[in-house]
């Protein structure tokens, strides 16, 4: 969606998370966008209500007189908080946490980052503020009753979904499911699915839309780790 001021023309794209938690992002190149994706996923849907958070990126985004904390981790100055670290690579964000779940939320991103630092987290406040909860768990149907797995990364909650899928379960959500004041709703943020390779042979039906390369890079991967194990046990002489 591009919209015009008369002077210039903005580029949009909206997200519309379940009709509670309203996204918008302005400007965004297509790494930027594709990389909201890989947080979102595809929930692209014209919003017909203001947004709760608008993410603007630019080109540069300046930062006289930055006072860091930690090491290029964040910082702040006059203009506010940043966040200069997301998914193991530099970036720049400011984020006023002071109008989380408050008033609609402004963020100011420098384009070509990984993804939006802390995204999920704010979009969760902002489901919070809505009297909705979000859980760290998967979540599917079964036999008409919907399914909750909660636990700590590498807990199981993706495993559980995966089982419960083999014997016809319905997705609900895979990393974050989000409960409705009263309990009686749930559902889900679309975030992409990712899979441990040794998690295939129990759902050996999607081994099949794997291609051909990646299947040789996880052999690959296998037979180097198997070469380091040995050498490690070798003797030293």
């Amino acid at each position: 969606m591009n919209i015009s001021n008369g002077n210039s023309t903005a580029r949009m794209v909206d997200y519309d998370i379940h009709g509670v938690v309203g996204v918008r992002l302005v400007n965004p190149s297509e790494r930027d966008a594709a990389a909201v994706v890989g947080q979102l996923g595809p929930a692209h849907a014209p919003l017909r209500r203001e947004p709760d958070i608008v993410i603007y990126f630019r080109e540069k985004l300046p930062t006289p007189g930055l006072i860091f904390l930690g090491l290029n981790s964040a910082g702040y100055n006059d203009e506010g908080f940043y966040i200069l670290r997301s998914s193991k690579a530099d970036c720049k964000a400011r984020i006023p946490f002071q109008d989380i779940g408050r008033k609609k939320l402004e963020i100011v991103c420098e384009s070509g980052l990984r993804s939006v630092p802390l995204l999920i987290a704010l979009v969760n406040l902002t489901f919070l503020s809505k009297r909705y909860l979000p859980l760290h768990a998967s979540a599917f149907l079964y036999n008409g009753v919907a399914n909750m797995v909660t636990g700590w990364a590498k807990g199981g909650k993706t495993e559980g979904l995966l089982a419960f899928a083999n014997h016809g379960a319905a997705y609900i959500a895979d990393e974050w499911t989000i409960i409705a004041e009263g309990g009686d709703e749930c559902f889900g943020i679309a975030e992409p699915i990712r899979l441990w390779d040794w998690q295939f042979r129990h759902i050996p039906h999607v081994q099949d839309k794997i291609s051909r390369q990646k299947k040789l890079l996880f052999k690959s991967i296998h037979t180097m780790d198997a070469l380091g194990r040995g050498l490690g046990k070798s003797p030293l002489r």
